[in-house]
């Protein structure tokens, strides 16, 4: 049964990071960690709030929520490697979805993110807008 967790100060900050990494379509490294802690403090600021996805009291993964008014902005959503291909995917998003069903939704995905893009449109996302690397996707309440 998937739930989420809200990530706090004294939860492992490597598996947060290693999702945010994940979500960038990368690996958590000395390299870039400074930059991937910066993301992640940056969405801090902006009172996004940071959550373990746990399918029962296993974590599997992060995803990263803001809620604005009736909106809310999906970032550094992972499912880690090892637990891919299981469904996850869409449970978790199917229970955002109902969590939050008065809600729109949007979020980001890299053009090279395909997985995720059919994700994303399976779960009834709409690309609305198309940047050079990526598009915004939409869902609408109801």
């Amino acid at each position: 049964m998937i739930s989420l967790k809200q990530f706090n100060k004294n939860d492992n900050v490597n598996l947060l990071l290693k999702g945010i990494a994940l979500s960038c379509l990368t690996t958590l490294s000395n390299k870039n960690k400074n930059i991937i802690i910066h993301k992640m403090n940056n969405r801090l600021k902006n009172n996004s709030v940071y959550y373990f996805i746990l399918n029962d009291k296993t974590i599997i993964g992060t995803i990263c929520l803001l809620l604005n008014n009736d909106e809310i902005y999906i970032n550094d959503f992972a499912i880690f490697k090892e637990f891919q291909n299981n469904g996850f995917g869409t449970e978790v998003l199917n229970y955002i979805k109902n969590k939050y069903k008065n809600n729109n939704f949007e979020l980001g995905v890299e053009k090279r993110n395909l997985k995720a893009l059919h994700l994303y449109q399976k779960i009834g996302f709409k690309i609305f807008k198309e940047f050079d690397e990526g598009y915004f996707l939409r869902l609408e309440k109801g």
